[in-house]
């Protein structure tokens, strides 16, 4: 994960002991889903926010 606001930039990753991180799909016809902070946080928690 890669964030950059004004000066700042920050790189952070986390790593899974096993499986994978839920993300939601992008809409039809869409290439990228836009996420809230919360949202990125509950992914990284290992919450399934596509429901």
């Amino acid at each position: 994960m890669l964030g950059s606001k004004h000066l700042h930039s920050e790189l952070s990753y986390k790593r899974l002991e096993e499986g994978k991180f839920k993300l939601p799909r992008p809409r039809e016809g869409a290439r990228t889903v836009e996420l809230r902070a919360s949202e990125l946080a509950m992914i990284l928690d290992g919450i399934d926010v596509s429901k």
